[in-house]
């Protein structure tokens, strides 16, 4: 299994076992069900998708057509975002990025969700060393 393919299954993993994003999206001010949340980018890799579907989580390679944001980022922006060199906010807005957003359906209860979908990467990379040697190793 490829390194980002171990990424986006840690990924997937704690995205479920996270309660208080389970608590979002049971929420009425949710609107992000059966909807792709995300779209990562990551320039000279494959494509992946966060969607929610049955109030879980899934990540599959491959870009949907209309998720709430895609993320097309260069892989030194990313990686450091991953491993807490920058906070993700810096990271998001850094020029060489290009942010997509489905702007009717991006209210601000599925944006903080989706910002919440990020950090948890974040903090999985930083927080796991296996995780960060698999981010520091992706070639891209």
């Amino acid at each position: 299994m490829s390194g980002l393919k171990k990424f986006m299954s840690s990924w997937e993993q704690a995205l479920n076992a996270d309660e208080e994003l389970a608590e979002r999206n049971q929420s009425p001010y949710s609107t992000i069900e059966g909807k792709a949340a995300v779209v990562l980018d990551v320039k000279q890799l494959e494509p992946y998708t966060v969607s929610v579907e049955g109030g879980k989580f899934s990540i599959k390679k491959g870009a949907a057509k209309k998720p709430l944001l895609c993320w097309k980022v260069p892989g030194d922006v990313f990686k450091s975002a991953m491993l807490g060199e920058h906070k993700l906010m810096f990271s998001l807005l850094d020029p060489r990025n290009k942010l997509i957003f489905d702007t009717p359906n991006f209210t601000h209860w599925n944006g903080a969700t989706i910002i919440e979908v990020l950090l948890l990467a974040q903090e999985m990379s930083v927080n796991n060393p296996e995780i960060s040697k698999l981010v520091k190793e992706l070639e891209c």
